[in-house]
């Protein structure tokens, strides 16, 4: 991207980012923005289609395994869910998704 280009390409973001080096300091933002650009999932932005920075992962770390949520049957509960739905499309009550 061209110098100047982001601040008339995505003016919200240079504005909200403007207003950020005002309160945390500029070095400080700047070194995480170009950290972002780097590929370090620590900032991300988008607008008008224009988009900068590493997107942030949203999920469970590959390393780790997520504890399932269990109901009182011990089952986790989304199992629980799939076996309720399954009685009630066989009773004729449920919504008809298997």
């Amino acid at each position: 991207m061209a110098k100047g280009s982001m601040r008339e390409q995505m003016p919200v973001v240079t504005a909200f980012i403007d207003q950020l080096r005002e309160v945390f300091g500029r070095e400080y933002i700047d070194d995480i923005i170009r950290a972002g650009m780097r590929g370090k999932p620590v900032f991300h932005a988008t607008e008008n289609g224009h988009e900068v920075g590493t997107p942030v992962y949203r999920g469970a770390p590959l390393d780790m395994t997520p504890e399932p949520c269990h109901r009182r049957t011990g089952k986790p509960a989304w199992q629980a869910a799939l076996d309720q739905q399954k009685v009630e499309n066989e009773k004729g009550q449920g919504d008809g998704r298997e």
